[in-house]
């Protein structure tokens, strides 16, 4: 059984931008991997296959099957690879692999159970967990889910379903410092992190989601910059903005939201008349 200090799995489905933004990752993050960490990246196919860096486990590649083939992922990794974390991501992320070393190595809680922490009510249970984005487990918190894998609801989303068995076992999570992309990240003039950048731009901001591999070339360019230039920070604000244009998709769900809610208006009024 191979054995490493962090594994980081990376959810990696087979899309146009999944591959995109995986490109620019393995250019910039992933490039120079300290000792002791192993990346592997994980997707759905027919069959289970692993090449030591690509994981393919046997489920359905969409997003109804994010939980599934998370809990296929984990269970594979339980029986091959024994580390003392695991930090789960997704290709809208960046991760500063020598700080979370770093943080790893001076944790102390032994059910280590953290990222940017969520909640919600499902079925008039009310849930907290971490966002999928990053999920950093010790292997203890680890070995509870794979314990419980049989109370693993795949009818959830999959960072919701390891909140959910997490919760019945009294394992809370802990809020990250992770720094999540906004209208003003670009005014920052230092890049101050702990050990996770969120890249994703779309929501709820209206971005097209294509140049989030622009956002993590950026990250990685500035991220240990004493002082990023103003002009710079301009340059990428205007170009940001200009995008917007290009967000075909989010013109069209504003639009077809708005359709329907005002078809639901005249119907009413209608009734009413």
């Amino acid at each position: 059984m191979e054995k490493v200090s962090i594994l980081i799995l990376v959810l990696a489905g087979d899309t146009k931008l999944s591959n995109r933004n995986l490109e620019v990752m393995e250019e910039t993050w992933m490039k120079s991997i300290p000792e002791g960490i192993k990346i592997i990246k994980y997707s759905g196919g027919n069959t289970v296959k692993y090449d030591g860096t690509k994981l393919t486990v046997n489920s359905p590649d969409n997003y109804e099957s994010l939980s599934f083939k998370a809990l296929e992922a984990f269970k594979w990794v339980s029986e091959n690879i024994t580390f003392d974390y695991i930090f789960r991501t997704n290709t809208s992320s960046y991760v500063d692999l020598e700080n979370l070393k770093k943080f790893c190595e001076n944790n102390t809680i032994k059910h280590l159970y953290r990222g940017r922490v969520l909640s919600n009510k499902f079925n008039n249970l009310s849930i907290q967990w971490a966002s999928g984005a990053e999920i950093l487990m010790s292997k203890n918190t680890f070995d509870v889910l794979i314990d419980k894998q049989n109370t693993w609801n795949v009818n959830l989303v999959d960072d919701v379903s390891i909140g959910q068995i997490l919760h019945q076992n009294q394992i809370t999570p802990a809020n990250s410092e992770s720094v999540l992309f906004d209208k003003k990240f670009f005014q920052k003039s230092n890049l101050s992190h702990e050990y996770h950048i969120r890249c994703r731009v779309d929501s709820p901001f209206y971005y097209p989601r294509y140049i989030e591999k622009y956002l993590i070339r950026y990250v990685h360019k500035e991220l240990h910059s004493k002082n990023i230039s103003y002009i710079k920070r301009v340059i990428y604000r205007i170009f940001f903005g200009v995008s917007k244009i290009f967000a075909i998709t989010k013109h069209k769900e504003y639009l077809r939201h708005y359709f329907w809610k005002a078809l639901k208006k005249v119907f009413f009024y209608k009734k009413r008349t």
